[in-house]
């Protein structure tokens, strides 16, 4: 009881300083403030809760542990196209309401395709009226959702869909079928299939382009996913499968081999590493056969096949940067960047009309600045202090909220397990780039009101801007971003 009565008072604290923000930013172990860069210009705020839980030693042997790696940025200079606008918000419109976090969106004549949370829709741009094409949540036999739709592509009647829960799945237009080709859980080189995330097709030659966020951290983890950083680039290995089924892994670097062994070993493995893979499938659609494109990438977000269709372009949203991979090249192909440091974290890229690409940031930085996530990828002896604790107290704190059967506390506990807290602490900063051929910044919109956009569709008329979290489309009409 007293054990419970101790998760319950952390946890309405939590709910209070969730609400309140306190605008505070506390020393680190070493002395330094956790938001100098910041806490003048962006207003930073980190609940109290947090705060709490930077101060706890937790002990998570046996379980899954956060590891994170360390990312330094350079030095951004502000202005030019990456200077404070408001151009997002310049005679835009949200439309749809209906529509619950539309991560990815296609448009083909006058309809649009959405991924939403809860299903696929066709809308009709021109009436509005809006039916359900796929419902992977019907009949769900588990506590929670059985499906989340998130990148899609269309051509003809032949649309193709990752969806975080189910897998790869096609959705055939005309008839209203649909079939899974990949599961997530299938094994892909020695590796479950676990956070399918975007993909791009090879129409001709139907080959599928699909990121795999992560082999560790299943959707509702993104947080960590971001902040863990796993594998950096500073760690790369090669895996091979022994005969009686443990991992073996050579890592050149010491420092990685030491924090990789800590965690196998929580795990309850003896000594040998395994290593966890942010990576890019590459499935064909004729043979079924899948391998991995690309790998060692730090969340392998949105993907997008170049208009030459030479290389794939992969989106590396904890990197804040694009690599470019050679479709020719053997595999695992070696990626080289195709931008420089971008003034976010890049979710899903698609092509521009002008023969660029148009990538959403699903959070921007005005103006060059840092916020709370920059700093903490910076510190791993924080961050790791943070996100450990952040599964253990949320854990604990879901656990009570289920026994008492309080939904407000069940709820509080799972933002903080799957470190959503951390991110609801950093201030939010919607931002839009498009890129030229050569992956240069032409220019950003940008929006201190409406943020977390994770893709951009152009047309004609203008920009249809899908989000994971916002409950419409925004719409940005031509001239906002096309001079007459």
């Amino acid at each position: 009881m007293c054990l419970k009565l101790l998760i319950v008072s952390i946890a309405l604290r939590g709910v209070i300083s969730i609400g309140r923000g306190t605008p505070t930013c506390p020393n680190t172990d070493d002395g330094t403030g956790l938001c100098s860069f910041i806490e003048a210009s962006n207003g930073a705020a980190i609940p109290e809760l947090l705060q709490s839980m930077m101060s706890m030693r937790v002990d998570r042997k046996g379980l899954k542990q956060f590891i994170p790696n360390r990312l330094e940025y350079p030095k951004v200079e502000p202005g030019g196209p990456i200077g404070s606008n408001e151009k997002l918000d310049e005679n835009s419109e949200r439309l749809f309401n209906f529509l619950s976090g539309p991560e990815s969106i296609s448009i083909v004549d006058n309809f649009l395709y959405a991924a939403a949370r809860d299903a696929i829709y066709k809308v009709d741009l021109r009436s509005g009226n809006h039916t359900v094409i796929f419902n992977g949540n019907e009949n769900c036999a588990v506590d929670g959702a059985c499906s989340r739709p998130l990148g899609l592509r269309i051509r003809g009647n032949q649309l193709l869909v990752a969806d975080a829960l189910k897998g790869l799945i096609e959705i055939n237009l005309t008839t209203g079928e649909s079939r899974v080709h990949l599961a997530v859980g299938s094994p892909i080189e020695g590796e479950p299939l676990l956070f399918p995330d975007d993909i791009d097709v090879d129409w001709e030659k139907q080959i599928v382009y699909m990121s795999d966020g992560s082999t560790k951290w299943p959707l509702e983890y993104w947080a960590m996913i971001v902040l863990e950083m796993e594998p950096s680039s500073r760690c790369e290995a090669q895996q091979e499968i022994l005969a009686h089924g443990t991992f073996l892994a050579t890592i050149r670097d010491i420092s990685c081999l030491y924090r990789r062994r800590r965690l196998i070993r929580s795990l309850g493995y003896s000594d040998p590493v395994i290593i966890f893979l942010n990576r890019i499938i590459r499935y064909d659609m004729k043979s079924g056969k899948a391998d991995v494109f690309a790998k060692n990438i730090r969340f392998a977000n949105g993907v997008q096949i170049s208009h030459d269709k030479k290389f794939l372009l992969v989106n590396e949203l904890s990197a804040r940067r694009i690599l470019k991979y050679p479709l020719d090249s053997a595999v695992p192909a070696s990626g080289e960047p195709f931008t420089k440091l971008l003034p976010g974290n890049p979710d899903n890229i698609r092509p521009s009309l002008s023969g660029g690409y148009w990538v959403a940031m699903a959070m921007g930085r005005p103006n060059g600045s840092r916020n709370l996530l920059d700093e903490l990828q910076t510190r791993p002896d924080l961050s790791e202090k943070l996100g450990n604790s952040a599964l253990s107290v949320g854990g604990l704190v879901r656990s009570i909220g289920v026994l008492l059967n309080n939904t407000p506390l069940r709820d509080l506990g799972h933002k903080v397990a799957t470190g959503g807290i951390i991110m609801e602490a950093i201030p939010g900063h919607g931002c839009i780039v498009e890129l030229d051929v050569d992956g240069n910044i032409v220019q950003t919109l940008q929006s201190s009101r409406t943020f977390f956009l994770t893709e951009v569709c152009e047309r004609e008329d203008g920009l249809y801007c899908g989000s994971y979290q916002n409950s419409f489309l925004l719409k940005v009409p031509r001239s906002t971003f096309r001079n007459p």
